[in-house]
């Protein structure tokens, strides 16, 4: 469930950013960027979090 909203909010991410870069709307199209970068960066990390605190994955 997980996974689908992950690839659901990449999805949508990508056509916000062919929408912005399309209009040339440039300022808003990198603070887009950096903001949806390091929010895809905190989700992939709770979810490895997540995984590892119920054991059903192990990094080493």
């Amino acid at each position: 469930m997980l996974v689908i909203i992950l690839s659901r909010l990449v999805v949508k991410s990508v056509l916000l950013t062919l929408v912005l870069w399309r209009k040339s709307d440039l300022g808003k199209l990198r603070l887009f960027l950096e903001y949806s970068t390091s929010f895809h960066v905190l989700l992939v990390l709770a979810y490895a979090l997540t995984r590892v605190a119920w054991g059903t994955w192990n990094p080493v």
